[in-house]
């Protein structure tokens, strides 16, 4: 009876996982009148994977036959053969050869799956479902995986949305399309809830953002609010261009959702190419190596890259910030080193502005500034100093402050990059080139 009830569940997984219609076999079992019920499940399963587990727990689901049938026998299509409450009979069993029980427990294996990320059609990132769970999810089948017993899965969530999947995509209405101007202020306002209690952190992907640029510093017409996360994680309302950048907030303390609110004001003489895509990602306890240490606004893991301020493509950074760029310490690595002039020497344009109380700058035209005098509202830190002015320059290797010159970070790791501004004037920002430097040898 134990073996028979294997078989059932073999069946049952195959028939709910590909909707294959009926495999047909000596007994000629249809599986049509057998169906899987969920009682009390979960709305979301993080693991296809666990399939075979959740079948065994009481409460998850039961198995009923359709009410026209009778409940103690069921006959074939030929009236022939004779089926138990089970649904299969012992004559399959009993006559079943070798080979076709081993192409039984061959397909068994490609239907057990992990909901891992997959590339769908469109060359969007989603996660690998059966077909019929991700629509019950509010998902799109973006293409097949595992072997063609899942599907891609996506989820993209536009103005009024919610969605409870992680990996979810917020964009704009009828993206990529550009949003015309509105006649009068209009938000357009996303919510993500947690895909389960555990979730610690999120990040965010800004694969394409465009709003109006901010004017004097200020998200005027446009801007991104991001709410409802801890609230020792805030994240500055973002505007401009900023795709490529991302972000990390923490939602350690919180259950409720987090809302993602875009508020465009009618301004008909900005021409803007408004649009948005953004991919939220939620990170548990086992992802904790991917996640963001406390108070980091950005988070980098690489041994090189590039680290920007916010909308520096657009011209300008927004006044009234305070966040910190962190980068993971390599195994092996000693220091860092930052350079706004890349391998081929071009110079990428430094500028972070300090003025004086009558409106002069404090550092003169095309120059670099260093400490507390030079820098007293809108600076970077490295190593703890402050720099700011036209120039990337600590006079640590180089005292000719008209000129670039690296500086290097030797504090212990996560190498962090303060950024903050004031109220007051605010330049281009910058973008700086890092690499980090194995220790020396002894």
């Amino acid at each position: 009876m134990r073996a028979v009830s294997s078989f059932v569940v073999v069946l049952l997984l195959l028939a709910e996982t590909r909707s294959r219609g009926y495999w047909g076999r000596r007994s000629r079992l249809q599986d049509a009148p057998w169906r899987i019920h969920y009682v009390a499940a979960p709305p979301l399963r993080k693991n296809t994977a666990d399939l075979l587990y959740e079948l065994s727990q009481p409460g998850m689901i039961k198995l009923k036959s359709d009410a026209f049938l009778d409940e103690n026998v069921i006959e074939d299509e030929d009236n022939q053969i004779k089926f138990g409450t089970n649904g299969i009979t012992s004559t399959f069993i009993k006559e079943a050869k070798d080979e076709e029980v081993a192409r039984f427990l061959n397909l068994l294996t490609l239907v057990r799956f992990s909901n891992s990320e997959c590339l769908s059609e469109d060359g969007l990132v989603g996660s690998c479902y059966p077909d019929s769970e991700c629509v019950a999810l509010g998902g799109v089948i973006g293409g097949s995986c595992a072997n063609g017993f899942g599907v891609c899965c996506v989820f993209i969530g536009t103005c009024g949305d919610r969605l409870q999947a992680n990996g979810s995509y917020f964009q704009s209405p009828n993206f990529p399309e550009i949003m015309p101007t509105p006649t009068r202020p209009k938000s357009c306002y996303f919510e993500i809830l947690k895909t389960n209690p555990w979730v610690t952190h999120v990040r965010v992907d800004f694969e394409f953002f465009q709003l109006s640029n901010p004017t004097a510093g200020e998200c005027q017409n446009d801007r991104m609010i991001i709410s409802g996360q801890d609230e020792g994680s805030p994240v500055p309302p973002l505007c401009g261009s900023n795709t490529g950048q991302h972000i990390y907030f923490e939602l350690l303390n919180k259950q409720t959702p987090v809302r993602f609110t875009v508020i465009s004001l009618s301004n008909s003489s900005v021409v803007v190419n408004r649009r948005w895509r953004i991919r939220i990602t939620q990170l548990n306890p086992r992802d904790l190596p991917l996640a963001a240490p406390s108070h980091c606004l950005q988070y980098y893991s690489s041994p090189t890259g590039v680290v920007q301020s916010f909308n520096y493509e657009g011209g300008a950074y927004t006044n009234n910030l305070n966040y910190a760029i962190c980068i993971k310490k390599m195994p092996g690595a000693c220091s860092i080193t930052y350079r706004n002039t890349n391998v081929a020497g071009q110079e990428s344009r430094f500028q972070i502005v300090n003025v004086e109380r009558g409106g002069q700058s404090i550092i003169p035209v095309n120059q670099a500034g260093a400490g507390v005098f030079n820098c007293p509202d809108d600076y970077i830190v490295v190593s703890g100093v402050r720099l700011c002015g036209e120039k990337l320059n600590d006079a640590t290797t180089n005292i000719d402050f008209t000129v670039n010159a690296p500086v290097t970070d030797t504090t212990s790791g996560p190498f962090i990059l303060p950024f903050r501004t004031n109220a007051g004037n605010v330049g281009q920002g910058f973008s700086l080139v890092y690499s980090q430097n194995a220790c020396a040898l002894s």
